[in-house]
């Protein structure tokens, strides 16, 4: 996907969509034959990628917003079945982050602001069970994204807070890991 994009090769990029349903498609079919957790966590990845190329790629908004919210709801089925893991948590929080973007680039701002606050919420939850910088990261890039989404829907004054929450994340992460790539 990412060497058609560069050099505008729309066949390359027909055929990354292609290879992308492929991946979901042989995923689908491993969870079906065996109802196993690495099959479904295997079946969300998949269904992220390709939520992300439909909206990034594609432009096809309406096939995003459905790929992204069934990733969304494969995750939850995940937390249900193993618990809320950090892995899976954070897994959650990255389709929702997909599912607004796909929100937000259809400009309905407040269904994005609505999916990463859920998000964020998800995440605050985790603050119990340690510290990550790629939790961090996530956090922080939910909270630029609401902060963004807010802005555009006329909610000015909780921009800047949403931004001072997302700067205290990035330098708490910074913390522990000083010069984290994601981070900086």
């Amino acid at each position: 996907v990412l060497r058609a994009d560069a050099i505008e090769d729309v066949n390359g990029l027909a055929q990354a969509g292609k290879q992308l349903q492929e991946a979901v498609d042989a995923a689908r079919k491993a969870y079906r034959m065996s109802d196993s957790e690495d099959n479904l966590l295997s079946l969300a990845f998949s269904l992220r990628y390709q939520a992300e190329f439909l909206r990034l790629e594609a432009k096809d908004f309406p096939m995003a917003t459905k790929v992204a919210g069934e990733t969304v709801d494969t995750y939850k089925q995940l937390i249900k079945r193993s618990g809320a893991t950090p892995r899976m948590v954070q897994g959650l929080a990255y389709a929702l982050f997909t599912q607004a973007s796909v929100e937000s680039d259809q400009e309905d701002y407040q269904a994005a602001i609505d999916l990463l606050d859920e998000a964020v919420n998800e995440l605050e939850s985790l603050n119990e069970g340690g510290i990550t910088p790629s939790r961090f990261s996530i956090y922080a890039t939910c909270l630029r994204k609401k902060a963004y989404c807010l802005m555009e829907s006329d909610n000015a004054d909780s921009v800047l807070p949403c931004l001072q929450t997302a700067l205290q994340a990035c330098e708490k992460a910074l913390e522990i890991t000083p010069g984290h790539p994601d981070l900086l």
